[in-house]
């Protein structure tokens, strides 16, 4: 009954509080038809009970007149055989009356065993329906904390993901705000690898410290690129090209640097005609320049090398460069 009444529940979309309240108007419309079902019974055995006394009573005092009328013939007409054999013939339907109305109470005494049991059946047929609906309302009540208890741990879990959710979304935006704010601002522009190839002084020292640190080729091919844009001749941009391909870009190269594979193969599979392209090497150099800026640059400040180059700076009086690079380290 328990899984109906869920069942119910899920159905209809009622609450379980509806549910609940449907059960128990079942249940006492049942109760009631129960009961008038009783007390019909109960009113006819009582009913039946009435007219078996009503009917003793009658065959009493009927039995009681009859006597008293024999006992007046029997004084005024002793010496008649008529009246004595009347008198045996009343006697004997006094006798058969009395065991006809014996008959009748012993038939009314069974009739009544019988109303009685079922009476008693009818009372032990409502009590287990009583018992019944019991079960099935503690059944009922403990499918509803059942389900309370599943309905409020599945709350308590969605809102802590909500709250994990939010938390991830706040973070990421406070995240995103800051990096736009510092790469915004000047501390970032100074600390940028242009810093240093844009001017001769700087650019020398870290052209040193890059042959220190056994990686000059991405310097050299770096400055390579500035020489062939500036190239004005198409024939001229053409062999530059071969040179910086032989060079930097092949396998085996002298000065072979460290470039994606798709931009390898596009700079060794380009046909001749689209070799003189000025921007055809911008790619590959903006990989290096990356690259510089990551690594080579970052290790570069702060060095020994680093403090020769402050020191000329201050040599030479350069101010505003000294100015720049002093917020660096």
């Amino acid at each position: 009954m328990a899984e109906n009444n869920s069942d119910w529940v899920v159905v209809y979309g009622a609450t379980h509080e509806e549910a609940k309240k449907f059960k128990y108007s079942q249940l006492e419309k049942q109760r009631k038809k129960r009961k008038r079902i009783y007390s019909g019974l109960s009113f006819l055995h009582k009913t039946k009970k009435n007219q078996n006394e009503q009917n003793i009573n009658n065959d009493i005092l009927l039995n009681d007149v009859i006597s008293d009328e024999v006992l007046d013939e029997i004084d005024t007409s002793s010496t008649s055989s008529s009246t004595n054999s009347t008198n045996e013939t009343k006697e004997k339907d006094k006798k058969k009356q009395k065991n006809n109305s014996n008959d009748n109470f012993n038939d009314e005494e069974d009739s009544n065993n019988e109303i009685e049991d079922i009476g008693n059946s009818n009372q032990d047929s409502f009590n287990n329906k009583v018992n019944q609906d019991q079960d099935i309302n503690e059944e009922t009540s403990e499918s509803g904390d059942e389900n309370l208890n599943y309905y409020i741990k599945h709350r308590a879990r969605t809102t802590n993901r909500s709250i994990i959710i939010i938390c991830i979304l706040l973070f990421t935006f406070h995240l995103t705000l800051a990096l736009i704010t510092y790469y915004s601002s000047s501390d970032y522009r100074d600390k940028d690898v242009g810093t240093i190839l844009e001017n001769p002084i700087p650019l020398e020292y870290f052209k040193k410290f890059c042959i220190n640190d056994f990686c000059v080729e991405n310097i050299m091919f770096w400055l390579s690129v500035g020489n062939f844009k500036e190239l004005v001749e198409e024939e001229e941009r053409k062999e530059a090209f071969d040179e910086c391909i032989n060079l930097f870009i092949r396998n085996g190269a002298r000065y072979q640097i460290n470039i994606s594979y798709s931009n390898k193969n596009t700079l060794l599979s380009l046909p001749d005609e689209n070799k003189g392209e000025v921007g055809i090497f911008d790619k590959a150099r903006k990989e290096i320049y990356n690259l510089m800026q990551r690594n080579t640059f970052v290790e570069f400040i702060g060095s020994s090398v680093w403090k020769e180059m402050i020191i000329k700076l201050k040599e030479d009086k350069q101010i505003q460069l000294i100015n720049r690079y002093s917020t660096l380290v």
